[in-house]
């Protein structure tokens, strides 16, 4: 990705917002599963 199109401060609260959805995601994943996974 170009740093010019996607600065720090615009980037880190993306970058956090994607991990946050990973981790729902792997969490409901995880449970649908019974803890199998």
């Amino acid at each position: 990705m170009n740093p010019d199109y996607f600065p720090p401060q615009l980037g880190l609260p993306i970058a956090g917002v994607l991990c946050a959805c990973l981790a729902v995601a792997w969490w409901r994943d995880r449970h649908s599963r019974g803890g199998q996974a």
